[in-house]
């Protein structure tokens, strides 16, 4: 079963928070307390934490290492 990106990934795009990123996403809203543990709701909360520079990374082997140095 594929999954439906456009469903699970929602753009955020409001302008009000102050860290604003390329790529950020609105955690999906459930009636569930179980869903909060699903991959989506759980890696867009973890996307939302990450500093600007680390989210904003030039290239995939850029985040990589800021990632890891972050996470150390």
């Amino acid at each position: 079963m594929d999954i439906e990106r456009e469903k699970c990934l929602v753009p955020n795009n409001e302008t009000r928070t102050c860290k604003s990123r390329a790529f950020e996403y609105r955690i999906p809203k459930t009636s569930k307390d179980v869903f909060k543990l699903y991959f989506f709701p759980r890696s867009i909360g973890k996307w939302i934490s990450l500093p600007p520079e680390i989210a904003n990374s030039s290239s995939l082997q850029s985040f990589k290492t800021n990632l890891v140095n972050y996470y150390k």
